[in-house]
């Protein structure tokens, strides 16, 4: 992607960066699988979150790259989990956490903007703003197999939050300070969720 914006929308100018992200857990205690399901972490680095992404130059009448992409990414990391968990058949105890990740030579930028600041003639922004973003949380409903009936009782998410998943978008520049900086909160790892 060369010379090329990924730009993700805010629909505030008060651009905030979350910590919580969806990740697949596969977790084997005595032989008996306690979590093979998508749950809600909190994890560093903290990232500017988006659930759109405009990407100029692409087809409009199709569906766009990144939401293609990070469908496919989504179900490829359930179908590794599920290999995981059929080559896990002799092993007593199993902890496995994953997680989507995207990595690009676009350069990421946020466009933030006030929602009434669009106009419903033509569909433009009036002053938008943009930062360029090293890495971006998408999260967005991406089909996944694997839903969270549990999780709606749990974290007391409505039914179409459950079903949303995050999918990690990486500028290849800063893919090793993302990486170095990839840290799972400690305190969540000991957690009933996880057994």
């Amino acid at each position: 992607m060369k010379d090329t914006s990924w730009i993700f929308l805010s629909a505030s100018k008060e651009v905030k960066d979350r910590r919580h992200t969806k990740a697949f857990v596969f977790s084997k205690s005595r032989g008996e699988v306690k979590r093979f399901e998508w749950i809600d972490l909190t994890l560093d680095p903290a990232t500017p979150e988006a659930q759109f992404c405009v990407i100029p130059g692409s087809d409009q009448r199709s569906k766009s790259l990144i939401e293609r992409s990070a469908a496919e990414l989504v179900y490829a990391t359930e179908s590794l989990a599920l290999e995981d968990k059929e080559l896990s058949v002799d092993v007593e105890n199993e902890l496995r956490v994953y997680f989507n990740l995207i990595v690009t030579t676009a350069t990421l930028q946020i466009c933030s903007f006030e929602p009434h600041d669009v106009s419903i003639k033509d569909g433009t922004v009036e002053d938008p703003e943009f930062l360029e973003v090293p890495y971006v949380r998408f999260r967005k409903q991406l089909s996944p197999t694997y839903n969270l009936s549990e999780a709606v009782d749990v974290f007391g998410q409505s039914r179409s939050r459950a079903k949303e998943n995050t999918v990690f978008v990486v500028n290849s520049e800063h893919l090793v300070e993302f990486l170095r900086e990839f840290e799972l909160e400690d305190s969540r790892m000991n957690e009933k969720h996880f057994s």
